[in-house]
């Protein structure tokens, strides 16, 4: 499994494309080393925030990417990831906090489907946005959780399958940091949970966004962006 930003360059690359600060950082990551062709896939389960998907689409154009989306129906109907759901909020694990905005088990199964892509598409490397900050709160980011599912795509694939998480050791400021460094253009990033047509700047991604930028002591782009259109500050 790669942890470093930059593994030797890859034919292939795939990338678990959400449309936020994370993804779209790994996406320009995964662009300077691959000298093949670039995928990402995208998932629309339901969710709130389905403005991602427009973010999404104009992130794989910027970045000359061929872009698959696909619908999960059974994740829409599973208590917890339902639109109007109430959190589950609730840990089996001592001392660990789930955090209102995590779905229980979405990574496993982006990783089982993005790994079956991979494999169809020539790709060997599955690159995606997991980092450090958000464990405790996310168990499916955790280090051994990603290990054993790169471990099952190569046991399942019988195939040279590997994960990269370039940014497992960043926290969200180090992550814009890097961003701005490789201009990734995060004004067509979207993090809310919520489905407005603005950020709420009250959810948990939207805060820890924010906190992020002023960290690097910048404005976020997104939010300029949408003041110079004429929306509402933030």
């Amino acid at each position: 499994m790669f942890t470093h930003i930059g593994p030797a360059p890859q034919d292939h690359i795939l990338v678990v494309l959400s449309g936020g600060l994370d993804s779209a950082t790994v996406l320009a990551l995964a662009r300077e080393n691959t000298r093949g062709e670039l995928f990402t896939l995208s998932f629309d389960y339901g969710q709130k925030h389905v403005r991602e998907l427009e973010n999404i689409a104009a992130l794989t154009k910027h970045y000359r990417a061929t872009s698959i989306v696909r619908s999960i129906d059974a994740l829409e109907t599973l208590p917890g990831l339902r639109k109007d759901d109430k959190p589950l909020g609730v840990s089996r694990v001592p001392g660990m906090v789930l955090p209102d905005s995590w779905k229980p088990g979405r990574n496993m199964v982006f990783l089982s489907i993005a790994f079956s892509y991979a494999y169809t598409l020539g790709c060997t490397v599955v690159a995606m946005g997991a980092h450090q900050e958000d464990y405790p709160g996310y168990p499916d980011c955790r280090l051994e959780f990603l290990e054993q599912m790169e471990l099952a795509a190569i046991r399942g694939l019988a195939s040279p399958m590997a994960l990269w998480v370039p940014l497992l050791h960043f926290d969200k400021g180090g992550i814009v940091r890097l961003g701005k460094e490789l201009k990734v253009p995060y004004e067509l990033t979207w993090s809310c949970y919520q489905g407005g047509k603005t950020p709420c700047g009250k959810c948990d991604a939207c805060l820890r966004r924010s906190q992020a930028f002023q960290a690097n002591g910048t404005d976020d782009p997104l939010l300029t962006k949408l003041q110079n259109e004429g929306g509402p500050k933030k």
